[in-house]
């Protein structure tokens, strides 16, 4: 490993001499290019610079009106008992997640046309906080989940018994 790592190293500094030579170089070749016979700051007298143009039209200025303001969004903080705390920014009939403080707890964000949702877990314990806009108020909704693969202990869950002892036939 000590060896990869001083040829990575010596690679390293023989690009960047050879890019500082090919730089110096470069310079080099501009200003011999450029240099007459005469010696650096010395000017001939003879040749004038060309006059400044001057400009008799008056600057341009739009005249424009305030620039219209950006509506601030309400915060709206939402307690969830033994969570934290979800803020909310409302702009109008759009909602967005403005901060979420929930020591210990994880959580994603999602949106539709008109809910944003708000997936809290602690690891043990699936919250869900739903918030939107009806009639121009906010209503919210918390809800405790089961996590996924933490369903009743009969693992029945959505499936229908194969046990027909009720039907009165015989399986075999």
């Amino acid at each position: 490993m000590k060896h990869r790592t001083a040829i990575v190293t010596a690679s390293s500094i023989v690009g960047v001499l050879l890019a500082g030579a090919t730089a110096a170089a470069a310079n080099l070749g501009i200003l011999s290019a450029t240099a007459s016979d005469a010696a650096l700051g010395t000017a001939d007298p003879t040749v004038a610079a060309a006059p400044a143009p001057i400009t008799t039209e008056p600057p341009l200025v739009l005249e424009t009106g305030p620039a219209p303001a950006t509506p601030q969004p309400e915060l709206l903080a939402y307690e969830i008992p033994q969570v934290g705390v979800v803020t909310v920014a409302r702009t109008g009939s759009s909602l967005s997640v403005s901060q979420i403080d929930a020591p210990g707890w994880q959580w994603n964000v999602g949106t539709d046309l008109s809910n944003l949702t708000v997936n809290l877990t602690d690891g043990t314990r699936l919250i869900e906080f739903t918030a939107s806009v009806v009639n121009g108020e906010v209503t919210v909704a918390v809800a405790e989940q089961s996590p996924p693969g933490q369903g009743s202990d009969d693992g029945d869950e959505g499936y229908e018994s194969d046990d027909h002892e009720d039907e009165g036939h015989d399986d075999d």
